[in-house]
């Protein structure tokens, strides 16, 4: 038996239960890649606790966090409870026997007949000072379908949430072969009231556990992660010019990384995290992109012309370099075809193209961690608004992700390619703007949600891979 230590709790046992009657089961699977996915639906019963008032009242929460954890994910449509209220527990339940083989044995029919796909249940029994989970997600097939369990001890509200998270995680690597989100971070742009500075924050995926990483009184813009999440890339003003700055994670050490006169903004690292381009001026000149690969020397202009140049960002493979440009006028997007030595310690530009052509500003390009679509924001002059787009890594098939809901804009992928945050100044039932929020959508701009990280605005999100520092 293995015990993973973190936060308090300690996993006990995580296993597939085979059905047993019948032939062999099929396991659960989510094609999420699949072009005609379809979100499972799941029903999720109440905490089953033997004895009423034995656990403390966060305990009974473990069903409504399950929920929502779920519903943010993407791939899951959750019942609505007050449908199979009573259902649950069944009067063959055995408060002795594990959770996984009362699963096993209960009668799937009513379940089916209210549309369940799968049934994730949930039983809570006192340990001491703590509360002793079982978690088993059940396929409702037959009765051949395979069960998923696990079971946790956990002493704390917060200890439940982070757990929760990291079954949800575990259950999406499990039935999809994809990481799952709640192991990742978002860092944004913040302000706490409308007077205050912007700063750099960071929160988990579902808007909660909001920290401040920037301190100082200045305004701070453009955060971007290291492709490890070993660092964040910022522009600060607090020497009074928009200088490049790095902090490390999760040890907050911070360090200037360019510091020119004149632009050091937008920084991006190269997927092997050894180099960083950026957005940079010197006096009165041109915004071009510049690029630095050692600390101790200055920036070198990289890419440059008539027009800005600005926005870089190396897709995933390093075979390209998405930046946009305004060389023929309005900016657009386009691509670079980089070529690097046999060490890869540099790299120069073979040639690039124009990938945008409609529209009459297009800003912001993101790489889909498999880097063969690129997410933008484009300014509709028809409707007046910047929305969402995606198209592909040579600028076909180009799809419109939002539409006549406020401005939306920095787009940026969840590391298993199938969700976008992004800052939309949306004003909900209403065709009025207000301050920015963040938002999550699946990549083909359906389930919006919005995360309630408590600030006055947020923008400017940035979605890291997945963290080993994070415990969830």
């Amino acid at each position: 038996m293995s015990i993973r230590r973190g936060f308090g709790l300690s996993a006990l046992v995580f296993l597939w239960v085979s059905g047993t009657q019948g032939g062999a089961a099929a396991p659960i699977v989510l094609n999420i890649d699949h072009p005609q996915f379809r979100q499972m639906t799941v029903a999720i019963p109440e905490v089953a606790v033997q004895y009423p008032g034995s656990i403390p009242d966060w305990g009974l929460d473990a069903s409504p966090l399950l929920e929502g954890y779920l519903n943010l994910s993407g791939y899951f449509r959750v019942l609505d409870r007050q449908g199979y209220q009573g259902l649950w527990p069944e009067k063959s339940f055995a408060w002795g026997s594990p959770l996984a083989k009362t699963a096993q044995k209960m009668d799937r029919s009513t379940w089916k007949q209210l549309g369940a796909e799968a049934l994730l249940l949930v039983k809570a029994a006192p340990r001491g000072r703590a509360v002793s989970l079982e978690l088993t997600l059940t396929e409702i097939r037959g009765q051949d379908g395979r069960t998923l369990a696990k079971e946790y001890r956990v002493a704390s509200r917060a200890q439940l949430q982070q757990t929760l998270k990291k079954f949800v995680d575990e259950v999406l690597r499990r039935l999809s072969g994809k990481p799952g989100i709640y192991g990742t971070k978002i860092v944004f742009v913040g302000k706490k009231t409308a007077r205050a500075h912007k700063a750099i924050y960071m929160c988990d995926v579902d808007g909660s556990n909001v920290e401040q990483l920037t301190q100082t009184r200045a305004i701070h813009l453009s955060p971007s992660w290291h492709p490890e999440g070993k660092a964040v890339l910022f522009t600060s003003y607090e020497r009074g010019n928009p200088d490049l700055y790095q902090m490390t994670l999760p040890g907050r050490r911070k360090s200037i990384v360019s510091a020119e006169k004149g632009l050091n903004s937008g920084g991006a690292f190269s997927p092997d995290g050894k180099t960083i381009v950026f957005s940079g001026s010197s006096g009165g000149g041109n915004t071009d992109i510049y690029l630095k690969t050692d600390p101790l020397k200055g920036r070198k202009r990289f890419i440059y012309g008539t027009g800005l140049d600005v926005n870089p960002v190396f897709s995933p493979n390093g075979k390209w370099l998405a930046f946009v440009s305004g060389r023929y006028g309005n900016p657009h997007i386009f691509r670079a075809e980089l070529e690097w030595n046999r060490d890869r310690q540099s790299f120069r530009v073979v040639k690039d193209i124009r990938l945008t052509y409609a529209g009459w500003y297009n800003a912001s390009p993101a790489w889909s961690p498999d880097s063969d679509r690129i997410a933008f924001a484009g300014f509709d002059r028809a409707v007046g608004r910047f929305d969402l787009f995606t198209m592909k890594a040579d600028g076909t098939q180009m799809e419109r992700l939002t539409l006549r809901h406020g401005d939306n804009e920095s787009p940026s992928w969840s590391p298993n390619g199938q969700l976008l945050v992004f800052s939309s100044n949306r004003v909900a039932d209403t065709n009025r703007k207000g301050p920015f929020q963040i938002y999550i959508m699946r990549r083909d701009g359906s389930h919006e949600t919005k995360l309630d990280v408590g600030m006055y605005s947020a923008d400017s999100p940035k979605w890291s891979p997945v963290l080993d520092w994070v415990s969830s």
